[in-house]
C-alpha cells in the first residue's frame, strides 16, 4: 500500500526515513532545484535513497552518490504528486509506513 504525503511528513518528522524512488535521467542530470513529477514520474523504483524533511512543497532526500552530486549530495523532489514513486516503498525503523 502507498503511504500518503501525510503519513510521511508524520514520519519524516520522528526520524530519517528509507525510501525507494525512481532513479531515471532526472537524477543523473540533478544540479538544484525542484524535480517535478512530469520529468520523474511514478514509475518502477530502482534506488534506495534517505527522506530527511520537508518544506511545504518538496520532499528533501539525502542521496548515496556523494557531495558533488546535485545540491551537496541532496536532490528536493515534488510533493503531492509521488513524484519518482517516492510514497510507494518507505520505511522507519524496520516498519512500513
Amino acid at each position: 500500500m502507498e503511504a500518503s504525503d501525510e503519513a510521511l511528513k508524520e514520519a519524516v518528522s520522528l526520524a530519517p526515513l528509507s525510501v525507494g524512488v525512481a532513479a531515471n535521467d532526472a537524477w543523473q542530470m540533478y544540479w538544484g532545484g525542484i524535480v517535478k513529477f512530469e520529468k520523474c514520474p511514478d514509475a518502477d523504483l530502482n534506488h534506495g535513497v534517505v527522506l530527511v524533511g520537508f518544506t511545504a512543497d518538496k520532499w528533501i532526500i539525502r542521496n548515496s552518490w556523494g557531495e558533488s552530486w546535485g545540491e551537496s549530495g541532496y536532490i528536493y523532489l515534488e510533493m503531492g504528486k509521488n513524484t519518482c514513486g517516492i510514497r510507494k516503498t518507505t520505511h522507519c525503523l524496520g516498519k512500513e509506513v
